[in-house]
């Protein structure tokens, strides 16, 4: 089977009062790109008999490279916001573990969240589309296990993008990585939470709206938005027509819970609409 999206990342299982809840960019991107009727294929590391493994899709080509344990975040909201914990992480992700029929997949989304994704991938797949969500390669664990920000930057990784996503909060400790990642990617989206997001594209920048709905639930909105925003510039052509069609599945899927978020074949074609 070809393979139209590959993405690359782990799967986390995040600790919440009820239990291991499955999370991570790739499992909330992948199943947004088989909405949109591709063909998706996932590199992952987990425990080789790590449940939350069965609720990605059976239509996704799933590849898991085996761990002692699945990747797993704890978040602990204060009065001073988020602390975030890294209680354990899978196997780093190598160029080697590729399958060789994946590497002409049209679309390539690399989607760190523990620094787990060897940036060096960006080299394998000279005919691809390159997409990265780079919050992984920003997050350093101390000896407490707690993550804090690291100003990630590597000008030749950065060439390499056709586009990065990040939130203004995967940088508000280090602002001026905005200008330095939009001089050097091909396109850079910035989004802003419930205010305009920021696109810098050929040198130029313009705001882009978004569609502020009461939230239910925000996990997973963010890649949400990059999946599709990929995937309807792919279908449709016109990146601006894209990112419009992005915020307004955004919107809905923060009125979700879960997995429930990622909007349904039917409401993609809707708003999408070509």
């Amino acid at each position: 089977m070809i393979i139209d999206y590959l993405i690359i990342g782990h799967i986390a299982a995040d600790i919440t009062p009820s239990g291991f809840v499955l999370g991570g960019t790739v499992a909330y991107a992948a199943h947004t790109a088989q909405a949109f009727g591709l063909n998706v294929a996932v590199l992952t590391s987990a425990r080789q008999d790590e449940p939350l493994l069965k609720q990605i899709h059976p239509a996704i080509r799933l590849k898991n490279i085996a761990a002692e344990s699945t990747t797993i975040y704890e978040n602990i909201y204060t009065a001073e916001g988020r602390v975030q914990y890294l209680r354990a992480v899978a196997a780093h992700l190598q160029p080697e573990h590729i399958p060789g029929e994946w590497r002409s997949a049209r679309l390539v989304h690399l989607a760190p969240i523990a620094n787990e994704v060897s940036p060096e991938m960006v080299y394998l797949f000279p005919n691809s589309r390159i997409i990265a969500t780079p919050q992984g390669w920003m997050r350093r664990a101390d000896a407490t296990q707690r993550i804090h920000f690291y100003p990630w930057q590597d000008d030749d990784v950065l060439r390499q993008l056709d586009l990065m996503v990040i939130s203004e909060e995967d940088i508000i400790h280090s602002p001026n990585l905005e200008q330095t990642y939009a001089a050097k990617t091909q396109r850079l989206v910035i989004t802003r939470g419930d205010k305009p997001g920021t696109v810098y594209q050929h040198g130029m920048h313009r705001t882009f709206d978004v569609f502020p709905v009461k939230p239910v639930d925000l996990t997973g909105a963010g890649d949400i938005f990059t999946a599709s925003l990929v995937c309807a510039w792919d279908r449709c052509g016109d990146f601006y027509q894209a990112l419009q069609a992005a915020a307004r599945l955004a919107a809905y899927s923060v009125q979700q819970h879960g997995l429930a978020s990622v909007p349904p074949v039917d409401i993609v074609d809707k708003i999408v609409g070509c």
